[in-house]
């Protein structure tokens, strides 16, 4: 469903922003960014994938959360 999506979307965003890394659900990686970023990022992002498989599995995303879920952007009318 929406709602579990935007659970997950949500929990995925926190664990990342705790390791530093912004994520709003896309990744732009340019010629700026050092072999050792691309690294980093990949490391969190198996971190981060590591949590949200857990919750998953316990079936308990929303308590993992520390905020609010994310909303969605645009609705239909």
């Amino acid at each position: 469903s929406e709602s579990q999506q935007l659970l997950r979307k949500s929990l995925f965003q926190q664990e990342a922003l705790k390791q530093g890394i912004l994520f709003t659900g896309n990744q732009n990686i340019s010629f700026s960014h050092s072999e050792e970023d691309v690294r980093y990022t990949l490391e969190v992002f198996s971190h981060c994938l590591n949590i949200l498989s857990s919750a998953i599995e316990q079936g308990d995303i929303a308590s993992k959360l520390e905020g609010s879920p994310v909303e969605p952007i645009f609705r239909k009318p």
